[in-house]
């Protein structure tokens, strides 16, 4: 992978739970890591029926391997201050270089 294509500053943010003063579970996102990366809009083909039926919008993010990412984290775009919810996580010719995470936008 060239780094000149990973031009995008991420943060992996990871969900966890504590709770209150009642017993009630309260949910926040802290950081995992901060990593270079790229994002690619996905448009037409069988996405784009998806986008239609659950209102988001599907983006590919490929970022250098790492074994601690799961489908409950999501990824900040730190410039646009967008965040993605991770659906999919593939190793990319399972080479332990890359992955290629398949999100949907928050809205």
């Amino acid at each position: 992978m060239h780094a000149g294509k990973l031009r995008h500053r991420l943060t992996i943010q990871t969900r966890t739970a504590t709770t209150d003063s009642y017993g009630q579970d309260i949910y926040t996102w802290s950081d995992l890591a901060n990593v270079w990366g790229s994002i690619k809009s996905n448009i037409g083909g069988e996405n784009n029926t998806e986008q239609l039926e659950t209102g988001g919008k599907t983006v590919e993010i490929t970022i250098r391997y790492r074994d601690d990412i799961t489908i409950n984290d999501r990824v900040l775009s730190e410039r646009s201050g967008r965040y993605f919810y991770i659906n999919d996580i593939q190793d990319l010719y399972e080479r332990y270089r890359e992955l290629k995470l398949t999100c949907s936008e928050a809205t």
